[in-house]
């Protein structure tokens, strides 16, 4: 690799064989999962591991790696029937360890690559939703428009009180499934960013009727218990009565 400066720098290194402890193929290091690794397909990535020392890098074609993964593993096999005593060494707990005969090779198959593939998905997170298919319920449109609730939470003194809200659902541009807004009723079209939020995808649990402890208060006295829910996530929860005339979300 080449500096700043255009010097040549040196990356030159050497392992003794017989101490090498495994080969892989694929991006299996961290190394190889860096940002710098981005680029080169799997199938022309390796480590060769021996100690505290790894060398990862990567080939022209997936064919030369492979070339190069068959003629290590075959040097390494051919110490595998000589136990040579030269070759073990005894680590601090006193084990011996034989590194020639436990070396470790993983061979990079099409399974692999799938799984490779499978794992770089789930780092990106689950897949995104299409708003329409959100939105392709009547209730949720209902919801979408604004529902008139008491909502019954704490004021500045830590005190319970009844405020009458109205509860929103927006499915585009606020989380992958939706959020749900609590907010004054002559600003539900668009609920400020003041106002009281929660995300579906964290929605932890619903709860029908007078069960939490902020509906059991004297603020709550005349709730219907069949007209109240409570909706709970993991930094927020909102406890509410519906309005005459609406209808609970199913």
């Amino acid at each position: 690799a080449k500096s700043k400066d255009g010097f040549q720098k040196d990356m030159s290194g050497e392992m003794d064989m017989g101490e090498i402890e495994g080969i892989s193929m694929g991006k299996a290091g961290l190394i190889l999962r860096a940002p710098g690794g981005g680029g080169v397909k799997s199938g022309q990535c390796f480590s060769i591991s021996q100690g505290s020392s790894t060398l990862a890098a990567s080939t022209k074609t997936p064919e030369d790696t492979q070339r190069l993964f068959e003629a290590v593993q075959h040097i390494l096999s051919c110490g595998k029937d000589k136990l040579a005593q030269d070759k073990k060494t005894v680590v601090s707990d006193g084990s011996v360890k034989n590194p020639v005969v436990g070396f470790k090779v993983v061979r990079w198959t099409p399974e692999l690559e799938e799984l490779e593939r499978k794992r770089k998905e789930l780092e990106k997170g689950p897949p995104a939703v299409d708003p329409k298919d959100l939105m392709d319920n009547k209730e949720v449109k209902e919801l979408k428009k604004g529902m008139n609730i008491m909502a019954y939470t704490l004021d500045d003194m830590n005190l319970p009180k009844a405020t009458k809200l109205a509860l929103v659902y927006k499915a585009k541009g606020a989380g992958r499934l939706g959020t749900i807004y609590w907010c004054d009723r002559r600003k539900k079209r668009k609920p400020p960013s003041s106002c009281g939020r929660m995300e579906v995808e964290d929605l932890s649990s619903i709860v029908i009727g007078k069960q939490t402890r902020i509906l059991q208060t004297a603020a709550a006295t005349m709730a219907e218990a069949e007209a109240c829910l409570s909706l709970i996530g993991p930094n927020s929860q909102i406890s509410i009565e519906m309005e005459e005339g609406e209808v609970l979300v199913g």
